[in-house]
């Protein structure tokens, strides 16, 4: 009985490290949190999207009124927008930065869009500085 139960745990632990192995997650996984806070008018999440420098300075300038982040993203009359992932191309080798070309459809407009990424503590964020061309920012 020993036996089967230590060769059971065996597996469900070999199982365990090869899906998280598996399941590296990359810029994809930040689209669709965009995706989700959009969806749900949910300011606070979207500026969660951006990398935690930026989102100081945007909450020191705005204080508690996050809701104009959202007016980037609402389509006209109220239409939904939807956001799509056309492409991940990775800056560096260590895939911690890429440029992630989004097409973002709303009615029947579209509009595509690439945007620089970053990874930061295993978290992805939309990189705003590197947008702007200073690398310093929120550093």
């Amino acid at each position: 009985m020993k036996k089967i139960l230590c060769a059971a745990l065996c597996v469900i632990l070999c199982l365990g490290v090869f899906a998280a192995c598996g399941s590296a997650k990359g810029p994809e996984t930040l689209i669709d949190k965009m995706q989700k806070a959009i969806d749900s008018k949910d300011a606070k999440a979207l500026l969660e999207c951006f990398e935690p420098a930026i989102q100081d300075v945007y909450k020191s300038m705005m204080g508690d009124n996050l809701d104009s982040l959202l007016d980037e993203y609402e389509g006209e009359d109220g239409e939904k927008v939807s956001l799509k992932v056309e492409k991940v191309d990775y800056t560096n080798d260590e895939k911690t930065t890429a440029n992630v070309t989004v097409t973002a459809t709303s009615g029947d407009k579209t509009e595509t869009e690439t945007m620089p990424v970053k990874l930061v503590d295993g978290t992805w964020y939309l990189d705003l500085a590197s947008a702007m061309g200073n690398s310093d920012l929120g550093e």
